[in-house]
């Protein structure tokens, strides 16, 4: 009688491998990973972002979290499924109170308030940043905060390897292998950021801290004082300021508070100003690391601004809502949006 543990062991002895996994396949299920979207510091050409995610892969297939990410993956193709199906039987007659409804909420949407200033500042790769500062033999090298399960934070030498925050670090080792781990230390970082958020503070003193990195400032009332300040030096006290104008002592303000930040703390940080939270959250992605962006209040600029964006910008769009965007409706960016509105 065989027996068939052996010959299931056979094919090893004889040298045989595993099937290698094609780029095709890699890239295929590239979006079942969190960690290998875009992110500030990983662009970088198409043959090395397909190695990188072959290698990421290779070393997930056969987890648990791939296993689920598949099944969640399957769940959303058969929901796009459905979303195309439907799409094809409906009739533009039954879109006339869902038409009304849409009309309503984009003439909402353009009569928001566009005369308050906002400023969001995220600190560069943070954790990263205070330990190569106090250890500056680490500077220029790949350093990642963390250890062999999980990392929080990875600088921008490592990030051109494809090591990215919330990578477990065994796949970060194997797609950097000089690599340097640091052990996290968050009583240091709560402390810099008390430091940063008490010069934040000066310009908002109600500003909202969504993580130890990164806050959300309203500057309006900073700086209509400032310009009130000007004018009465200029003895114009009743000088109206334009939008533009606004904006610019808005511009110069923020890079006033960046160079504020970087002298006591000697860290980076980047900025986005808009008249919407959310435009300026998205704008604080555009210059980094050390730069900011400004989005002018005007409904045109705003406009423009937003209908060239990738869904993918969007907060509160992720992988799963992108492919479902582009998928079933077509949508890659804000204007597709606009575009498909009644759909």
């Amino acid at each position: 009688m065989t027996d068939s543990r052996k010959e299931k062991a056979e094919p090893a002895s004889l040298g045989m491998t595993p099937k290698e996994t094609t780029t095709d396949e890699a890239m295929d299920k590239a979006h079942l990973f969190h960690f290998t979207g875009w992110k500030a510091g990983t662009e970088m050409e198409k043959e090395r972002k397909e190695r990188i995610n072959k290698i990421i892969y290779e070393m997930s297939k056969d987890s648990q979290y791939f296993q689920q990410a598949q099944k969640n993956d399957e769940k959303t193709r058969k929901k796009i499924e459905l979303m195309r199906d439907k799409i094809k039987v409906t009739r533009p007659g039954n879109l006339a109170s869902v038409t009304v409804a849409v009309d309503k909420y984009v003439e909402m949407l353009e009569d928001v308030d566009l005369s308050q200033i906002y400023c969001v500042v995220d600190m560069d790769m943070f954790f990263a940043a205070v330990e190569i500062r106090d250890r500056p033999e680490l500077r220029k090298k790949p350093v990642a905060v963390g250890g062999m399960s999980m990392i929080s934070t990875a600088n921008y030498e490592a990030r051109k390897y494809g090591v990215r925050s919330a990578m477990p670090g065994f796949i970060a080792r194997k797609l950097c292998p000089s690599l340097i781990f640091v052990k996290s230390n968050f009583e240091k970082y709560k402390a810099v950021n008390k430091t940063f958020t008490d010069i934040f503070k000066e310009y908002d003193p109600g500003l909202k801290a969504t993580s130890l990195d990164e806050a959300y400032l309203n500057i309006t009332d900073y700086v209509d004082e400032k310009l009130r300040l000007e004018s009465t030096l200029l003895n114009r006290p009743d000088k109206h300021y334009s939008t533009t104008e606004r904006y610019k002592m808005a511009s110069s303000i923020v890079n006033e508070m960046r160079q504020r930040v970087f002298e006591k703390t000697k860290l980076t940080c980047s900025a986005g100003i808009g008249p919407i939270k959310a435009i300026a959250k998205i704008a604080s992605d555009f210059n980094k690391p050390n730069g900011q962006h400004m989005v002018l209040g005007k409904k045109e600029t705003v406009l423009k601004f937003v209908r060239a964006l990738p869904v993918r910008k969007v907060p509160g769009i992720g992988k799963v809502q992108e492919k479902i965007l582009k998928d079933a409706f077509g949508v890659h960016c804000v204007q597709d949006i606009y575009d498909n509105r009644y759909a």
